[in-house]
């Protein structure tokens, strides 16, 4: 019978559920972590619990589960506001709901939130600008966030390739 106050088995055991896509138990089990351990460890166990409920919204989604998706989304962010799947997913699913504005606004969120992985954002903003028929306002985007981040190159490949498509 495993220990409840075992720390190093229950990290195992997390890992274990982890490894077979058991996010459910995973996440309880993290909770239980998280009681047992100290406050020096709570942003990490944040930074877990964000990355275990991006992927249970990411099952949610596989199911068909949108609503449940998002909500899995949002609290995925609200623990730990670096989880940058979370971000990303949160656009996909308000755009499968065809909400555009909602998923422009979670894709810029983590643009300012993670500039470093904004090329996952820009990839599907230049996408849905370009259906929406107003490909100027991903150019201004990347603009402007290059204005802030000038040696960003993934940035620079996304616009660059952009206007060459466009013939510019």
């Amino acid at each position: 019978r495993l220990d409840p106050d075992n720390q190093y088995a229950l990290l195992y055991l997390e890992k274990l559920h982890e490894e077979q896509h058991q996010w459910n138990e995973a996440y309880r089990i993290r909770r239980q972590l998280m009681e047992l351990s100290g406050p020096d460890t709570q942003p990490r166990n944040q930074a877990i619990l964000g990355f275990l409920e991006n992927a249970l919204g990411v099952d949610a989604m596989k199911e068909g589960k949108r609503e449940e998706a998002a909500r899995h989304f949002e609290s995925a962010i609200e623990m730990d506001g670096s989880t940058t799947p979370a971000y990303v997913n949160l656009g996909d699913v308000r755009l499968a709901d065809n909400d555009a504005a909602a998923a422009v606004a979670a894709w810029n969120q983590l643009i300012e939130v993670s500039p470093e992985r904004a090329h996952l954002a820009l990839e599907r903003l230049e996408r849905l600008y370009e259906r929406q028929g107003s490909a100027h306002a991903f150019e201004d985007r990347c603009r402007a966030f290059l204005a802030t981040r000038p040696q960003d190159w993934r940035a620079r490949l996304a616009l660059g390739s952009h206007l060459s498509k466009r013939g510019q």
